[in-house]
């Protein structure tokens, strides 16, 4: 069976941590770019990324229609892209300090017309701490734990997007510095006004204080009234609810590494989306 999954190999995937805490705090840099540049959106979505498979990074907002900017996973490296996504500068993130790295892209945006001098780094929100943000140089990459990076965000990316597609009224699939989950917003109901008033929301999420390992999920919001979390609908293959401060269905990562060829981790994920999507139908 042909699939666009790519096969995840990494068993334990809280050993990726690390590297998607400092990736984290690379991705913050292109962002910063939205964010200085752009208006602000209510929604934050000035800073938010595109993932784009071809070049295995994450893409920020495009500034004046003529470039943008994105973090690379492999290579490690800080691009700026013009309109086409083609790389028209190029900086190796390893062995750098963010400072560096801010002043790189300074010049560089300002290389291919941008305001250079106006980019200021993002401090509305906080992510997890790592020595980096205290000055310390990006290490150098360990290239399997990178690619397994790679293959969540593709995995991530598709999978999304064939959900999302099913939907009329479902938004753009976008990464957010803030959690740097990749998600989209299943719009089920509008008022006379246009406005939701009931959703459920879709993504894959990196480790938090929920969970140490990333997970897929599948969560709601209602404008009124609230679900009987005591009567759950249950959920098919590995997934489970959370009941807690955040409440939604999700399913670890760790249970579709268990699946060991890519289409069986692909089913796992799909059964999940499939079945928290109908689960959360009913609960709202």
């Amino acid at each position: 069976m042909d699939t666009p999954w790519q096969r995840l190999v990494v068993e334990q995937p809280a050993k990726l941590h690390d590297a998607i805490d400092y990736v984290h705090h690379a991705a913050l840099i292109p962002a910063a770019v939205g964010n200085s540049l752009l208006p602000k959106a209510d929604d934050d979505s000035q800073s938010n990324f595109e993932w784009l498979p071809g070049v295995n990074a994450l893409a920020g907002q495009f500034i004046n229609g003529r470039f943008r900017t994105a973090v690379r996973y492999l290579p490690f490296e800080l691009l700026v892209l013009d309109s086409e996504n083609r790389i028209q500068e190029g900086q190796s993130i390893s062995g750098k300090t963010k400072k560096q790295l801010m002043d790189w892209m300074r010049k560089a945006i300002t290389r291919v017309g941008g305001n250079g001098a106006g980019l200021q780094p993002i401090s509305h929100f906080n992510i997890p701490d790592h020595p980096v943000a205290k000055g310390k140089a990006f290490p150098e990459i360990d290239s399997l734990v990178h690619h397994e990076l790679v293959h969540y965000r593709n995995n991530a990316h598709w999978i999304l997007n064939e959900v999302a597609g099913l939907y009329d009224d479902a938004s753009p699939v976008r990464t957010w510095p803030h959690h740097f989950d990749t998600g989209a917003i299943l719009t089920m109901q509008r008022n006379a006004n246009g406005e939701a008033v009931k959703t459920i929301g879709i993504g894959w999420a990196i480790p938090d204080e929920k969970f140490d390992e990333p997970y897929f999920y599948v969560n709601h919001w209602m404008k009124e009234g609230q679900p009987d979390y005591d009567n759950l609908p249950e959920l098919e293959g590995a997934g489970n609810w959370s009941t807690g401060d955040w409440k939604g269905a999700y399913l670890l990562t760790d249970r579709v590494v268990a699946q060991r060829q890519a289409p069986d981790q692909q089913q796992e994920v799909l059964q999940f989306f499939r079945s928290a999507i109908r689960a959360t139908k009913q609960l709202i």
